[in-house]
């Protein structure tokens, strides 16, 4: 799932936050 999340902040750094957001 790392994967996905990098390519997510890549294409949208916004959507890449929210991600990280989750993560947390």
């Amino acid at each position: 799932m790392g994967a996905i999340t990098v390519t997510a902040l890549k294409r949208s750094p916004q959507s890449g936050h929210a991600l990280k957001h989750t993560s947390q």
